[in-house]
């Protein structure tokens, strides 16, 4: 599987902000269903375009919401949460997409 994961902290008010990560199917087959995992030292409180799996301390799993389960090749789906504190300093780490890790 060939992908990229990129983070963007898209509205932050200090005590909290919006934030969104992107999965791109850079291969050339297609993502039917996924799974995404990955460590960020911040409290997320809701997302949106996924599903909350799991929250181990700084450890978290998402996965599809079932409408975005299928990303074609050059396609990307985007991830949506609202998380505290604000202004992190390091944007998550450690992505594995679906058993892989990305780069």
């Amino acid at each position: 599987m060939a992908a990229k994961v990129s983070f963007a902290d898209v509205n932050d008010w200090g005590s909290g902000f919006t934030g969104s990560i992107t999965i791109t199917n850079t291969g050339t087959t297609t993502i039917d269903g996924w799974s995404l995992s990955f460590d960020f030292a911040v409290s997320i409180s809701s997302t949106w375009n996924a599903t909350l799996v799991s929250h181990a301390g700084s450890h978290y799993v998402i996965s599809d919401a079932g409408y975005d389960a299928i990303i074609q090749p050059g396609q990307s789906v985007t991830i949506g949460f609202n998380a505290a504190p604000g202004h992190p300093s390091v944007g998550p780490t450690n992505y594995v997409l679906n058993g892989v890790k990305i780069g």
